[in-house]
């Protein structure tokens, strides 16, 4: 094959090769938000009755976050008996909060 040949097919090729990951992204993302339609987004929480927090931090250290989620959910149950779930949990400093949504 000549130099020529070598040179064309590169120049032909690399735009595939790096057009290709981007297309997978690009499906991947639309098959994500037809599939998942109970998906954070789409949900419309219901009544929010008020707002729980707790330390991030324990004897050893920082918690991780599922301790922490656990942790928010068992202090809102105490706080909102009728409380079904919590909702956007967020950070700051040393606390976590997170929203009761009834």
């Amino acid at each position: 094959m000549s130099k020529l040949c070598v040179a064309i097919k590169l120049r032909y090729s690399l735009p595939l090769i790096f057009l290709l990951p981007l297309t997978t992204l690009v499906y991947s993302c639309s098959r994500i938000k037809e599939s998942n339609i109970a998906s954070p987004c789409n949900v419309v929480p219901g009544k929010t009755l008020g707002t729980v927090s707790v330390s991030i931090y324990n004897t050893l250290g920082i918690k991780n976050e599922e301790s922490i989620a656990r942790q928010l959910e068992a202090e809102a149950q105490k706080l909102y008996p009728g409380s079904s779930a919590i909702t956007n949990i967020r950070y700051d400093k040393s606390i976590a909060y997170a929203d009761v949504v009834q």
